[in-house]
């Protein structure tokens, strides 16, 4: 099924192209097959009056006129014409009528240029074509041979026979008159030939030849309308009208340089009677048509309609040859051969193409690739030679290059672009080496043929909105004129109409222009707070004009003005100005003094910190230098005593700090006075630093060592500010004695009874200190079951006691010693006392003793007896009445 589809599918491809080349053919051909006689060629018009019969086979089809009587009709040759030289060839046939030759009007051959009025033509009487009143308009626009049996009276005066007349209209636009008589004949022309016999035309067939010959154009040659009649059995000249110096084209208002089209065409009309003359019937026949024109194709004459032409390499072009004839009138057939020869600049032969197409014009297409300028001969093949056309050849081809090949064409020198370093905005230019598709040089360029030529230059991929690039060029070369604005590396992308070239990416590098000082920007914010004793600084950028920071300078200092000012002193702030890299400056300056400050900066002559304020704050930071310390109670103390320093906290411009909350590193130095090398460690310095409270600090703190020092106060082993002399002399004394630390020297552990003892205490106070002065309290107690013993105690004034004592008994003795109150060390002491026996003295106080006794209790009992007393007493006693007593 589908190859029965495809063989139905070709059939018709196969209908269509014969069609095709049928009408091609029929166009090419035409005017051939014109001059075959046949009805259907012809226009009738008045179809009432007007036929088609078939005599024999012998004279073929044949047109009948005017069947009837009064009546009148038309045929006109389907194909128009242009006025040139022609000849007209037909066989008419006039039947007797049946009545006198007068009433017979005839035929007229009408060549007219107003088609519309073709189906229009004149009424009766006028052969079918005049006007022969105001109310009937015949064929405007024409001239007419007319062929006439009719003799019109005065004031037209035709002869009395059969004769030929030429007529026009003799007012622009108007047909011609038909009972004008000889006013219709153009002046200084013979426009009636007689003929000598009578009625010839009248039943016989007349070969009729007509011919005119134009004035051939720029020749002093006449023109000339020759017009014969023969009969068709014996081929005798009947009459001849033959006319000079007639210009058709002036009668039918065509110029001479115009293409205007004509009509030709026969008319007739028939006698209409009256009532003492019944009507005349006449036949009129035409047949044997044929129609020439005398002009050939002349290639002297043949013109080009683009005698100089510009085109493209590679482009379709194409020119016209127009066929002009021996008259140098336009050929309106085809059919002749034109060749057209020429080479290109590299010499080889260009294949021409030439197109008959019908018209008598000749279409010629090429497509030459290589440029420069060519030069086409045309010739025209006659009698098979080739015979040069005059008109206008050689054509005259200007090839230029094509549009720019993106594939062909390329930078010249890449090493201007490659790897280079430009300023932004500064103009830079490379070349392009251009060429089209086919290798030739485009020799020239217009920047405004866009876009169907459009160079692109794209940095890093994207296509700027504004072009920053202009190009002029010329001998395949391309001056390209470009910057870039934007500082950085980039890649140059060259494109034409959108198609990279062949080497298309480079790649360089932009550095800032010049700093634009009015484009200078402050890099952050300005700052409005600051602190003491740090910087507070200002950062500023500098750009060039296109907003690029010139990363690629160092900037002046003495382009740079920065002032600071503060608010309650009149004083000059001290500043630093450091240029940075990469075109960056900072500014700054430290604030010693807490206060409201106003900053003015500039660069060169432009303002970029114009009076702004920042107020400076403590920062907070304890600078240890400028702390003040002040001691209550310091210069004389007591070891263990408490002793109070109080700190206020400043930061590096000595102003209070305010703070709260925990309190830095303080710590306390004591130096020995006396031996400088002797510094007191953690264990003889107890301290302790109470919470930092609105910027104070206070330290207290106890000695245990006794002695005299310089004390200096440190803050993260930083000394801070004391007294003038940069310390403090601090007396410590011992304090009083502490029995636990005081002890005993060579004090005997054993003794003899009677013997007395002596032994040294020494005291030392709680922080076992030697005191220099004594004031202490010293108990001694001896515990013995059998004795008790009496001490003495001696204060030496210098921290020592002397102490001595005596036993008894003999023994185990508990000797407990307290120093205020508090036990010494090893307190209780054991102390072993022995018997030494009864010495000489011993012995006689003791006798001495029982004497005197004995003697005190004589005494005694006789004062008692001798007073009663004791006899009372011993009454008393014996009645036991103790209430009594008292």
């Amino acid at each position: 099924k589908n190859r029965e589809k495809a063989f139905d599918f070709f059939k018709m491809k196969a209908f269509l192209y014969t069609l095709i080349l049928y009408s091609l053919i029929s166009s090419c051909f035409g005017w051939a097959e014109n001059r075959t006689f046949s009805a259907n060629k012809f226009v009738r018009t008045n179809l009432d009056t007007f036929g088609v019969i078939q005599a024999d086979a012998s004279t073929s089809y044949q047109i009948e006129f005017v069947p009837f009587p009064s009546s009148f009709g038309s045929a006109w040759w389907k194909y128009p014409m242009q006025m040139r030289g022609f000849q007209a060839n037909f066989t008419m046939f006039i039947d007797t009528p049946t009545a006198g030759i007068y009433d017979k009007d005839g035929l007229s051959l009408v060549i007219t240029t107003d088609k519309s009025t073709r189906s229009a033509p004149g009424g009766v009487g006028s052969i079918g074509y005049g006007a022969v009143d105001d109310n009937q308009y015949g064929v405007k626009k024409s001239i007419a041979i007319e062929f006439d049996l009719y003799k019109n009276p005065a004031p037209i005066n035709d002869p009395d026979a059969s004769h030929i007349s030429f007529h026009a209209a003799l007012k622009k636009g108007e047909a011609i008159w038909a009972f004008e008589g000889s006013n219709s004949c153009p002046p200084n022309l013979k426009c009636i030939a007689d003929s000598s016999e009578t009625d010839p035309f009248s039943g016989n067939w007349i070969d009729v030849s007509i011919t005119y010959l134009p004035k051939a154009r720029g020749s002093k040659q006449k023109s000339e309308l020759t017009v014969s009649t023969k009969k068709s059995v014996d081929t005798k000249l009947v009459n001849e009208l033959s006319i000079e110096d007639v210009n058709l084209q002036e009668y039918l208002e065509i110029d001479d340089d115009a293409d205007s089209l004509a009509y030709i065409g026969l008319t007739s009309s028939s006698g209409p009677g009256d009532a003492s003359d019944p009507p005349k019937i006449q036949k009129v026949l035409v047949s044997k048509w044929s129609f020439d024109f005398l002009g050939e194709t002349n290639p002297k004459n043949s013109k080009l309609d683009q005698p100089t032409t510009v085109k493209k390499a590679g482009e379709a072009g194409s020119f016209e040859i127009q066929g002009y004839d021996q008259f140098n009138f336009k050929m309106i057939s085809g059919g002749e051969t034109f060749k057209v020869t020429g080479s290109d600049s590299s010499s080889s032969p260009i294949p021409f193409s030439v197109h008959d197409q019908g018209n008598g014009k000749y279409t010629v297409d090429y497509i030459i690739k290589k440029s420069g300028k060519i030069d086409a001969t045309v010739s025209m093949v006659k009698n098979g030679k080739d015979v040069p056309s005059n008109g206008d050849s050689p054509v005259s081809i200007d090839i230029e290059p094509n549009d720019p090949s993106a594939g062909a064409t390329k930078v010249i020198d890449t090493s201007v672009i490659d790897g280079k370093e430009f300023v932004a905005g500064v103009d830079q230019k490379f070349q392009i080496l251009l060429v089209d598709q086919y290798g030739n040089s485009v020799t020239t360029f217009d920047n405004s043929k866009k876009p169907s030529l459009e160079l692109k230059i794209a940095y890093d991929g994207k296509q700027p909105s504004e072009p920053d690039f202009n190009v002029e060029g010329g001998s395949g070369i391309v001056d390209v004129t470009w910057s870039n604005k934007k500082a950085g590396s980039h890649k140059m992308s060259i494109s034409i109409n959108g198609n990279p070239i062949s080497n298309p990416d480079h790649t360089f590098k932009i550095e800032a222009a010049a700093p634009e000082p009015k484009e200078t920007k402050v890099v952050g914010d300005v700052p409005t707070t600051g602190k003491t004793g740090l910087k507070n600084s200002i950062t500023f950028q500098l750009y060039d004009t296109f907003g690029n920071a010139a990363t690629n300078i160092i900037a002046s200092k003495d382009d740079v003005t920065f002032t600071v000012t503060p608010k309650k002193v009149d004083e000059v702030i001290p500043v630093e100005i450091e240029t940075l890299k990469a075109g960056r400056v900072t500014v700054s300056f430290e604030a010693s003094k807490v206060d409201r400050y106003t900053m003015h900066l500039s660069y060169k002559d432009f303002v970029i910190v114009n009076d702004d304020v920042i107020q400076v704050v403590t920062s907070g930071d304890i600078y240890p230098p400028t702390c003040v310390a002040r001691g209550q109670g310091l210069n004389y103390t007591n070891v263990g005593d408490l002793a109070e320093i109080k700190v206020t906290l400043m930061d590096k411009g000595s102003n209070p700090t305010g703070g709260q909350g925990q309190n830095p590193g303080f710590g306390l130095v004591f130096t020995s006075t006396t031996n400088p090398s002797i510094k007191l460690n953690s264990k003889d310095v107890r301290m302790k630093v109470l919470p930092v409270e609105k910027g104070r600090v206070t330290i207290n703190y106890n000695l245990t060592q006794a002695g005299d020092y310089e004390l200096i106060v440190t803050m993260n082993s930083t000394e801070i500010s004391t007294p003038s002399e940069g310390y403090w002399a601090v007396h410590s004394e011992p304090g009083e004695g502490f029995g636990p630390n005081s002890q005993v020297k060579d004090m005997p552990r054993e003794t003899r009874t009677g013997d007395t003892q002596k032994f040294e205490l020494v005291t030392l106070d709680r922080f076992q200190n030697k005191r220099k002065k004594g004031g202490d309290v010293v108990k001694v107690q001896m515990e013995h079951e059998n004795d008790k013993v009496k001490f003495t105690v001696v204060d030496n004034k210098d921290s020592t006691y002397s102490l001595s004592y005596s036993m008894g008994a003999t023994g185990e003795y508990d000797l407990y010693i307290s120093v205020n109150g508090l036990q010494i060390k090893e307190s209780p002491f054991k102390v072993k006392c022995s018997w030494a026996g009864l010495s000489t003295g011993a012995i006689l106080a003791i006798a001495f003793g029982i004497i005197a006794f004995l003697g005190i209790a004589a005494a005694a009992v006789w004062v008692w007896k001798k007073k009663f007393a004791g006899k009372r007493l011993y009454q008393r006693l014996a009645n036991q009445e103790p209430e009594t007593l008292t």
